[in-house]
Formats: structure tokens, C-alpha cells, sequence
């Protein structure tokens, strides 16, 4: 999983469509800000570049999911839990227990989740469509916007599926 692909999955879901940048929230409460244009060849062009010595690529990928704020699942396209942060693990009551979600359906683990609308979701980010599931119940804090993205490889294939929660 590339940065690259990360950020453009994030600034073009459908919540953010059109937006230059996107500022996520650490687990400190600071705000980090990504910004990048929306033109999905200059991604790519910027994905296949040197980084000039920058941090690029999967390490900074997870560590940006490590620290934000929003419980964050990385799965396998069959929907199958591959990663998942801390706030991914509080929301499910697992939080001293990553083994017990990996390799778990999420639809299995999330039990007040809507188990059909994430399998679908799931289905259409395998196909590279992502989608925004909203008003989802949230055990504890209400409601919660869901947004399920396809992670592709460089050259457009869908690898992973990344479903990000957060709090409405």
C-alpha cells in the first residue's frame, strides 16, 4: 500500500470529493493536513517519482493510520481484517487483542454494523468503486460515517480495501 494511493483514496471519496487537501486527526489532537491535487495522472506521476529522501510508502501509510483518531481496518478485497488501529479495536471492544480480529470478516466483528451495507461496500471498493455508508449505529457514541475505499498497487489493481469510521 503507497501513501500516494492512500491520500487519493482519501481525497477522492465521495465525502471529499473535489477537495484539495484533507486534514486528518492524530491520537495527540493535532491536525495532520494532506494536501495534493485532485487530478488522479498527477498522483500517479508523483507515486512513480524519487522522493528526494522524503518518507513515502507503506511505513508512512500505516503509521498515518496508526495515529489518527478514526478507527481505521485494513482488509484483504474478500473483506477479511488484515490491519487495524487502536481506535479500530476500542470501537470493537478488542482493544488489548488485535490476534482476535485478524483475519476476520468485519461484518463479523462490528455487531451493531449494518452486516449487508458493509458486505456490498466491500464488493463494489474489490471492484474500485469506494463508498459512504452514513447514519451508521455506533456502539456508544450515536451515529458514524463509514467510508470503504479500494488501496490500489501502481498500476490500478485493487490489493486491499481500506473502511475508515468516524464519529458523526
Amino acid at each position: 500500500m503507497k501513501l500516494l494511493t492512500c491520500m487519493r483514496l482519501l481525497l477522492h471519496h465521495p465525502a471529499n470529493r473535489g477537495r484539495e487537501a484533507m486534514s486528518l486527526s492524530g491520537a495527540d489532537g493535532a491536525n495532520l493536513h494532506v494536501i495534493s491535487g485532485t487530478d488522479d495522472s498527477s498522483l500517479r506521476s508523483a507515486r512513480s517519482g524519487d522522493d528526494g529522501g522524503r518518507l513515502v510508502g507503506a511505513s508512512l501509510a500505516l503509521a498515518l493510520l496508526r495515529t489518527i483518531r478514526e478507527a481505521a481496518y485494513v482488509m484483504d478485497c474478500d473483506g477479511r481484517v488484515t490491519f487495524i488501529n487502536a481506535a479500530g479495536l476500542t470501537r470493537l471492544g478488542n482493544l488489548n487483542h488485535p490476534q482476535r480480529v485478524y483475519g476476520s470478516f468485519l461484518w463479523d466483528l462490528w455487531l451493531d454494523a449494518p452486516a449487508d451495507d458493509l458486505r456490498r461496500a466491500v464488493g463494489e471498493a474489490a471492484e474500485g468503486e469506494a463508498t459512504l455508508l452514513e447514519a451508521v449505529d455506533c456502539p456508544g457514541s450515536g451515529t458514524c460515517s463509514v467510508a470503504v475505499s479500494p488501496v490500489e498497487d501502481a498500476t490500478g489493481r485493487v490489493m486491499k480495501i481500506l473502511v475508515l469510521v468516524r464519529e458523526d
